[in-house]
């Protein structure tokens, strides 16, 4: 696959697994006026984290970037998908290796690489983090109740097969079916445009960890 021209406009650059994140970021970033980093288009999954590097690498010409954060999900298995990462951006042979998750890896004359997994303490996806903050907005609050109820009666449990990441998935496309009448159909990607009244959420303390982390990596 020929490389996607995209052109750097910050030395600091993001790349998320999948468009959830990639929008989630992007918006938070915009949110919280965090300056100095920009989100690239999405690896495509957690697997494609080798080429969208390599990509990087064919593109960089006068504009060497500092910094590159790659950000997955921990899934259901915290070490495994962070070792998975890292084989990744070893089978470049072209940069650092992170050895520990937030801490950046560097090599001479190349841009360091730090790798942030999410949720930082536990199982899931960034639909975890974003529907915890959802559920737990006033706003919304009612809605967990019956969340719950339907998990119970269509058995949506670990033992028949729904681990925590699909169930946070599950759980927030549910969420938004219920809450945007106008457009039950919307994807995780869009909910943060600005004619779908979910952008208040991203000033809640619950994002708070990640834009903190955020703002620490581009100004280091």
């Amino acid at each position: 696959m020929p490389p996607r021209n995209e052109e750097f406009t910050e030395s600091r650059l993001i790349i998320c697994e999948g468009p959830d994140d990639e929008c989630f970021f992007r918006a938070l970033i915009g949110d919280r006026n965090i300056k100095g980093l920009q989100v690239l288009r999405h690896a495509e999954g957690n697997t494609k984290f080798r080429e969208k590097l390599i990509e990087i690498e064919i593109q960089v010409t006068l504009h060497q970037p500092k910094a590159i954060l790659i950000v997955s999900d921990h899934d259901d298995a915290q070490d495994k998908s962070f070792s998975d990462v890292i084989k990744q951006i070893k089978k470049t042979n072209l940069y650092g290796v992170p050895v520990t998750r937030k801490v950046p890896a560097k090599k001479a004359n190349r841009p360091d690489i730090t790798v942030l997994m999410v949720p930082e303490n536990g199982n899931g996806s960034i639909e975890t983090i974003i529907s915890d903050v959802l559920v737990n907005a006033p706003a919304y609050a009612h809605l967990s109740a019956c969340l719950d109820a339907y998990k119970n009666c269509a058995g949506i449990t670990d033992a028949n097969g729904w681990g925590s990441s699909k169930q946070a998935k599950m759980m927030l496309r549910s969420l938004l079916a219920v809450i945007d009448k106008k457009s039950p159909e919307c994807k995780v990607a869009d909910m943060w445009q600005s004619d779908k009244g979910f952008q208040p959420l991203l000033s809640n303390a619950g994002f708070d960890t990640i834009a903190t982390f955020l703002q620490e990596f581009a100004i280091t």
